[in-house]
């Protein structure tokens, strides 16, 4: 949002898996997703880093992230379509989840 990653997309998707304490309080970040949409082009290489330290690192307090985190930024490597692929997409899946978007 803040323009820091121009060659983004709007259409990202994430899943944090925290680690938690026996008293039931967030101890670790045991593991990190990200996927993102670019545009062409993009070395995955820098794509990575940008998120990893303009996302990731500043958003996740840094108390909660150790050695033992793993991060899996856009993991199966390039995730771009265009904005019409886009919305087909997610038409699709509103059709298949209905639950998932107040349908």
């Amino acid at each position: 949002k803040a323009g820091e990653i121009p060659y983004l997309k709007p259409d990202g998707k994430s899943q944090v898996s925290v680690g938690y304490s026996k008293d039931h309080k967030p101890v670790c970040i045991k593991a990190v997703v990200v996927s993102t949409q670019h545009q062409d082009g993009i070395d995955i290489k820098r794509l990575r880093e940008d998120v990893l330290n303009h996302i990731i690192l500043k958003t996740i307090p840094s108390e909660l992230l150790n050695q033992e985190t793993k991060f899996f930024i856009n993991p199966t490597g390039r995730d771009r379509c265009t904005d019409s692929e886009a919305d087909d997409e997610e038409r699709l899946h509103r059709q298949r989840c209905p639950g998932g978007y107040g349908i």
